[in-house]
């Protein structure tokens, strides 16, 4: 069981997780307060407040939301989260065949109208190098199969291009002797059916227009070096 507790100027909140609830919530268990000569406290805003926390702990905590139902997961058939990403989805200059890699997701949150993904190597080196953006992905997508990119991807999706100036995938092609890249695959849940960019739309670009339309999202991380 986990409890967290809250100092606040005059206040001390304790919120605990229910052991009794299958969902990993937490409730709030006391507000204590001391009140001062002339101290006016806003307990409407200490309640909001507590139940901003009271939805952000379980997700922090990789726990189910206190609405019930899991948080959205990623994942791939080709590695798991944190491990080497084989060397068929590489670039062909790395090795490579530069086939795109597969990916399932799963628990989409409720209200969600469509999916954008990126693919990004966020390595100082790198410098948040786009391996691949896709956008327009419908709400009943569920997956995208190895090798889509450019032939495959689901109907009604949008690939634009990556940082090799290339529409679609474009896999690890780290430069020698930098170490191992984290190539960082995030699933965005939106909630609008569809948004158009340009082909040759910037990261920092695609991050602006899902602002406001996110309602939940999901990363996995492969890696690659030589």
């Amino acid at each position: 069981m986990v409890a967290v507790y809250f100092a606040l100027p005059g206040l001390r909140i304790r919120l605990q997780q229910d052991r009794h609830s299958s969902t990993g919530s937490f409730k709030m268990m006391a507000i204590h307060s001391n009140h001062f000569k002339g101290e006016v406290i806003d307990m409407e805003g200490v309640k909001k407040f507590c139940l901003f926390l009271m939805v952000l702990l379980p997700l922090s905590l990789g726990q189910k939301n206190v609405f019930g139902g899991n948080a959205m997961e990623i994942s791939s058939a080709a590695f798991k989260d944190g491990e080497k990403i084989p060397i068929q989805y590489v670039m062909p200059g790395a090795g490579g065949k530069n086939i795109s890699i597969p990916l399932a997701w799963k628990d989409v949150p409720a209200g969600t109208k469509s999916f954008c993904l990126s693919i990004v190597d966020p390595h100082p080196v790198a410098q948040n190098w786009v391996h691949w953006l896709v956008i327009n992905i419908p709400a009943q997508v569920t997956s995208i199969e190895e090798g889509a990119s450019r032939k495959r991807m689901p109907k009604g999706s949008t690939e634009l291009k990556n940082s090799f100036g290339e529409i679609g995938y474009g896999g690890p092609q780290p430069p020698q002797g930098t170490g191992d890249h984290p190539y960082v695959v995030t699933l965005y849940a939106l909630n609008v059916e569809k948004f158009d960019l340009a082909a040759s739309t910037s990261l920092s670009a695609f991050k602006k227009a899902t602002e406001g339309k996110v309602i939940g999202s999901a990363t996995i991380t492969g890696k690659y070096g030589r």
